[in-house]
């Protein structure tokens, strides 16, 4: 199974700032980098590359720091002194005078995970913004009382992804281990798209592949996840083993088919 690794910004974060902000102050690519040694590609969508529901001419959200400081600025959140953190003067959010300081809970499964969130906790630092973290579960954060949680999502090849379980309001339920919209997203363009994908007569690909289109721009414009980049998975096998034939998310499919070459 890939990874997709998601950023999950909480509502109390998207009042005090904006969508875009949050993408534009993030270098994805420094993440893949470190964290990952850059065996990895970057994403905007829930969908990773090999899966027919991906829509590769959706764009990227580009790193832009300036824009994300100037909409940090606009909305009453200011540096004032510099590169310190930024303080809430008229924001009509918090007290004048509070720090936007946040915390950022990563999956404790996997070092990695920890390691991308001290390089997002370093990046949004620049901007102004302070951030905590601290290692967690997803059901330590089922109850909604966190700012931003990072983790790891799941792609079974060639299915789809049960986005019902995290985009739509019927999945919005505190405490649970079956269901994840526990950013309480919710947009009925989004869970509409989503039963007409999932009841396409036919069960036609490509016109179902042009609504999951439309539903991945609506959710890279509400933004109620920052999708990070999928894993590159690398197989290596001996020369002399014969028949190998690799699928994606199963490189031992036919295990029982293959034979080593014996050399004369």
């Amino acid at each position: 199974m890939r990874r997709l690794i998601l950023l999950i910004v909480m509502l109390c974060l998207l009042l005090m700032t904006s969508q875009a902000q949050e993408g534009q102050g993030l270098i994805r690519q420094g993440v893949i980098n470190i964290a990952r040694h850059g065996q990895s590609r970057l994403i905007s969508t829930f969908s990773i590359p090999t899966s027919w529901t991906y829509d590769d001419s959706l764009p990227n959200v580009v790193f832009n720091p300036d824009e994300a400081e100037r909409l940090l600025e606009d909305a009453g959140w200011v540096q004032v002194a510099r590169r310190s953190i930024r303080e809430c003067v008229n924001c009509g959010t918090a007290r004048d005078g509070t720090r936007l300081s946040l915390s950022l809970g990563y999956f404790e499964g996997r070092a990695y995970n920890a390691v991308e969130a001290i390089v997002i906790q370093q990046q949004l630092r620049r901007i102004g913004i302070d951030i905590s973290i601290y290692p967690t579960t997803l059901s330590d954060v089922s109850d909604q009382r966190f700012d931003m949680y990072t983790t790891n999502w799941g792609d079974n090849y060639p299915s789809t992804l049960n986005l019902e379980l995290a985009v739509t309001p019927e999945a919005d339920v505190l405490n649970s281990n079956r269901v994840w919209n526990i950013t309480s997203y919710n947009n009925s363009d989004v869970t509409r798209l989503i039963h007409e994908a999932q009841t396409v007569a036919g069960c036609d690909l490509g016109e179902r592949q042009a609504i999951y289109s439309e539903v991945e721009r609506i959710l890279q414009d509400d933004l109620p996840y920052i999708w990070l980049h999928s894993n590159t998975v690398t197989h290596a096998y001996n020369a002399d083993i014969q028949n190998i034939s690799i699928q994606i998310n199963d490189a031992l499919w036919n295990l029982d088919d293959w034979w080593v070459f014996d050399a004369p």
